[in-house]
Formats: C-alpha cells, sequence, structure tokens
C-alpha cells in the first residue's frame, strides 16, 4: 500500500511539475511577442519609453488571459495537457528569433 502511494504521490509531482512548465513558457512566449512588438515598431529611445507602459500592459493582459484560458481547459479535461504542450512547442518555434532576452532597435534616432 505504501508503495502505490509513493508512486502516485511521485505521478502527482511529475504531473504539476509539467503543468506548471507550461505556465512558465507561456510566460516566455508573451516576453518573445513584446520583444517582436518593439522590433516590428522600430521605435526611437525615446517613444519606447513614452510607449512602453501602454504596450507591456497590452501583453501584459494577453499573457493573463491565456494563462486562465490554459488552466481553465486542463483542470476541466486533464488531457487537454497534451493539446497545450504541443501548442506551445509551436508558438516557441514560431518566435525562436526572439529567443534572446536583449534586443537591439535600431529604429528612429
Amino acid at each position: 500500500m505504501t508503495v502505490i502511494f509513493l508512486i502516485s504521490k511521485i505521478q502527482f509531482t511529475i504531473s504539476a511539475l509539467d503543468h506548471e512548465q507550461i505556465h512558465f513558457d507561456i510566460s516566455e512566449l508573451y516576453r518573445r511577442k513584446l520583444m517582436a512588438e518593439y522590433a516590428r515598431l522600430s521605435l526611437s529611445p525615446v517613444e519606447i519609453r513614452v510607449q512602453h507602459e501602454q504596450i507591456f500592459a497590452n501583453y501584459w493582459n494577453q499573457l493573463q488571459l491565456k494563462q486562465d484560458e490554459y488552466d481553465s481547459e486542463v483542470y476541466a479535461d486533464r488531457s487537454q495537457q497534451s493539446k497545450w504542450d504541443d501548442w506551445i512547442d509551436g508558438e516557441l518555434k514560431k518566435y525562436s528569433q526572439y529567443a534572446s532576452t536583449e534586443l537591439i532597435i535600431q529604429g528612429k534616432k
């Protein structure tokens, strides 16, 4: 009986870690999307400082909605986890050019 409990507890822990990894990956995705937006806008450093809060707030809100969507779907049906695993892998690959945490903006002076 104890062995079954321990195996069950280990499996739960791995499942919980997998779930939390997707939350981390969703955050990373929206960081990359934010970097892509800055690169796309070609703003001067002054314009970035002026518009940063609005741009960041937009991506922060999108991030929170996606995190909530993920929890809602997976908590309702654990089999949805693999769908989200595949989705996040694809999205991170799509934004792989923004994987670096450094963004050099060569916009207006």
